[in-house]
């Protein structure tokens, strides 16, 4: 298997698409049958190398094809560690009693140039690793008193895991962390979250205290500050339905608010992340009326959710759906903090061509060999293996993400 860095320098290979990437990786393109590939030869019994392409395919594709937060991301390659982030259109669209620019007089002047209004952002990618150990004698006295091999078991333990972390990472909630903290926010090793990217100067007025940085994006290696707690230059879209930190009832009101300021603002809403609890608050408010929550099938790619499935074809993933729109539930969305916690979970209102999940290196498995340099190395007789993944969420337009926070 390739070193990152090899992947990233090296100019013959030139990857610029998420499955040439795969294809250096895994040796070929990944697919949903993947997450059901058998599992492969011991790593340790074909040393010298000790990653195993089989295992880090399979969860990479529970990134991608199941039901989670990752599913609905679009994904790329680490191309570079910059982009353009736009914060405000060229012009004003709301057409009031000012000139509107654009039109040309007979034989006049050309109108003043406009332009968008971009901001150079920059990241790194985070590397993300979680790993499982057993003693040699243990996995011995597995094998024949409980006749259940430990190492199989953990590997498939610990996928699963290493995929629902990352899933948890990208939806954390920020407020335990803004309204317990200390001290200013200095970054995090995880990938970003979901809810501090999509949020906005009043959240940080509100639950940041004294402390700064609590809701801006990619602090610990941005190249521009991403500041929400002097302005709102960077805000999305932050509906409650009460007030900041106090939850308010749920109401089809607030839900359009919202998905009225995205539309407004450029975007469109093509998938909602939320809870299950939320999707059950909304269809008690819509089947009274006789305004049915919809379901179909969505099929989720590495490229993100690409919209329902058509009728009569069995593939992806029941959801339930509003406007037309489908609504993907995780189980973390929750936040069941004493003080900070949600008494139902929030709802992300997503433009998913403004988001991505940028890729150093999709998920690969590595497994210590069973020989006498590799306990050496270790100084324990210890068999140890570990999903490692390398990746970033980022985002190119806030104003277009919405978020419907402080429901009850």
């Amino acid at each position: 298997m390739p070193p990152i860095q090899e992947r990233i320098t090296d100019p013959e290979e030139n990857i610029r698409l998420l499955k040439e990437m795969e294809a250096r990786f895994y040796g070929s393109e990944v697919k949903k049958t993947d997450a059901d590939t058998g599992p492969a030869t011991p790593a340790y019994s074909t040393a010298p190398d000790w990653v195993q392409p089989v295992f880090g395919r399979r969860i990479w594709s529970y990134l991608n094809y199941e039901k989670n937060a990752l599913a609905i991301i679009p994904k790329a390659p680490w191309r570079n560690s910059g982009w353009r982030m736009l914060t405000g259109a060229a012009a004003d669209w709301t057409h009031d009693n000012t000139a509107m620019p654009g039109g040309v007089a007979r034989a006049g002047a050309l109108p003043d140039t406009i332009k968008v209004t971009p901001v150079i952002q920059s990241t790194q990618p985070k590397e993300i690793m979680h790993t499982w150990g057993v003693q040699e004698i243990d996995q011995f006295l597995s094998s024949v008193d409980d006749s259940v091999e430990i190492v199989p078991e953990m590997r498939a333990e610990l996928g699963r895991e290493h995929a629902m972390l990352m899933n948890t990472m990208v939806i954390q909630s920020i407020e335990p962390l803004a309204g317990g903290a200390a001290a200013n926010n200095t970054g995090t090793n995880n990938i970003e979250s979901l809810d501090r990217i999509i949020s906005a100067d009043a959240e940080e007025d509100g639950l940041g205290g004294t402390h700064i940085n609590w809701y801006d994006p990619w602090v610990q290696y941005a190249l521009t500050a991403v500041d929400r707690d002097s302005g709102t230059t960077y805000d999305a879209k932050v509906v409650s339905c009460g007030s900041i930190n106090t939850d308010g009832d749920l109401t089809l009101s607030k839900v359009n608010q919202l998905w009225r300021q995205i539309i407004e603002a450029g975007g469109n809403v093509d998938v909602i992340l939320t809870g299950l609890d939320f999707v059950d608050a909304l269809s008690e408010i819509l089947e009274p009326e006789r305004r049915f929550i919809g379901e179909a099938r969505m099929l989720p790619r590495y490229g993100g959710v690409t919209g329902l499935q058509a009728p009569g074809v069995e593939a992806g993933f029941s959801v339930a759906t509003y406007k037309g729109t489908p609504i993907v539930t995780t189980a973390q969305m929750r936040n069941t903090d004493a003080t900070y916690g949600d008494t139902i979970s929030k709802a992300m209102l997503l433009d998913t061509r403004f988001l991505e999940l940028r890729t150093a290196a999709p998920t690969r498995y590595m497994e210590t060999s069973r020989t006498y340099d590799a306990y050496a190395a270790q100084n324990k007789l210890r068999i140890e293996g570990g999903y490692y993944t390398v990746a970033e969420l980022i985002c190119y337009r806030f104003n277009v993400q919405g978020k419907l926070r402080d429901i009850k």
